[in-house]
């Protein structure tokens, strides 16, 4: 009797403990966990990994916890399996709710509405370069908006493609707001004579450029990290050198997620990268290896070409290549810290697009005032990155009568390590 009393006990301990979690409805979290007794790092992230719980924030071995972003459910995870957490502040959530109590984009946040104005008033003003387009809808139905910049927008010129894609982490928002300054700064210099519309003109008529602000506008309007569902859209893509590490947690791509490889799927882009935050730092791949160790760079057969895009990005930043912590303001991702089912990977394994991931605040989302600081800091390096996409070898693959041919060219020696 004493022991059916213990076990009732603790069942009704567990529901109770359920119910308080659960109060916290639809709800994301930050938490730091603690590592138990004598286990090290890399046994509390595989642990942490088997139960689904993969949006971790720069985890380091050699700490003594582990920072996430977590759904309730996770909550509920972490005290089943009786691991230790406390609570940190989750500033986006503050400040999100200060933008909802503005209007207009001057030294602040654009919200959806205005970020829909913008793209249809940009395509309206700039009809001979710009396009507006949507690659799909969020989880809760927002279009996700971008522009085409290009000449002759309407023709499908034999031209590289290049694209740009920002707040995919709906709490990391500088990459949102100096991609829709920069859709600005293409289409309001193009066509002057000073230097700098010279050199953007030149750009404009030689390369197709898909600029889209935000992939997770539900993510940003609620400001959490993850999108409608309580996903991380950054290990959500197919891990195709890993498969099934991306799904852990027993889920599929998300709308933003599936819209954006269909997206890609239907392009040819040669270069791309994609804005975060949380640091200030050019990332390339790889981001997974197969130890699942944190610290240990994971080359791919372009190692060089990617530390030179890196580089370009950093070195062209006002001072991302003064870096303290990244040796001159780049790291190998896998390097940093591993993921699975990130958007760089997937691009580069499945497409051959050569994608990079640019983190551009140790703040993840500052405060408005400060965005014409990050703008001043980031458009060198978003011009100089993107006329990378005009090295190297150029041309045109054809058949005898000289009609083009999906083809593919592998450099000799330039084989996986």
């Amino acid at each position: 009797m004493a022991m059916h009393r213990t076990i009732l006990q603790q069942t009704l301990g567990f529901l109770l403990l359920v119910s308080a979690v659960l109060s916290f409805v639809n709800e994301e979290h930050v938490v730091r966990i603690y590592h138990q007794g004598g286990e090290h790092g890399q046994q509390l992230l595989d642990t942490l990994w088997e139960l689904g719980i993969t949006s971790l924030e720069h985890p380091k071995r050699t700490e003594r916890h582990v920072d996430a972003y977590v759904s309730t459910e996770q909550l509920v995870l972490l005290q089943k399996n009786s691991l230790r957490y406390s609570f940190l502040p989750h500033p986006a959530l503050q400040h999100q709710e200060e933008l909802s109590k503005r209007s207009g984009s001057g030294s602040h946040y654009h919200t959806y509405e205005e970020l829909t104005s913008f793209v249809s008033n940009i395509a309206r003003d700039y009809p001979n370069i710009a396009r507006k387009f949507s690659i799909g809808k969020s989880k809760e139905g927002k279009e996700l908006w971008g522009v085409r910049i290009t000449k002759n927008p309407e023709d499908n010129e034999i031209e590289p493609e290049f694209k740009y894609v920002g707040n995919m982490h709906g709490d990391e928002t500088v990459g949102r707001e100096i991609l829709i300054r920069f859709i600005d700064l293409l289409c309001t210099n193009y066509g002057h004579t000073d230097p700098l519309g010279q050199r953007i003109s030149k750009l404009v008529d030689r390369t197709d450029i898909y600029i889209i602000p935000t992939m997770n506008p539900d993510g940003f309007a609620h400001g959490r990290r993850a999108n409608a569902n309580f996903k991380d859209l950054n290990r959500n893509f197919p891990d195709l050198r890993f498969p099934g590490r991306e799904t852990q947690a027993g889920h599929g791509p998300e709308p933003e997620a599936a819209a954006v490889m269909e997206f890609s799927r239907k392009h040819h882009f040669v270069l791309s990268a994609n804005f975060h935050g949380g640091a200030v730092v050019a990332n390339y791949p790889y981001d997974g290896n197969l130890g699942m160790l944190n610290g240990v760079v994971e080359q791919t057969p372009d190692h060089d070409l990617f530390r030179y895009l890196a580089l370009t990005y950093a070195t062209n930043h006002t001072n991302m290549s003064n870096s303290k912590e990244f040796r001159n303001g780049i790291t190998n991702g896998a390097e940093w810290y591993t993921l699975y089912g990130g958007m760089q990977d997937w691009n580069y394994e499945a497409l051959g697009t050569m994608e990079i991931t640019v983190e551009l605040s140790d703040i993840k989302y500052p405060r408005g005032e400060q965005l014409e600081l990050y703008w001043q800091e980031n458009q060198p390096a978003l011009l100089a990155f993107l006329e990378q996409v005009h090295t190297g070898v150029a041309g045109v693959v054809t058949d005898h009568k000289g009609n083009p041919l999906n083809a593919t060219i592998t450099v000799s020696g330039n084989a996986p390590r």
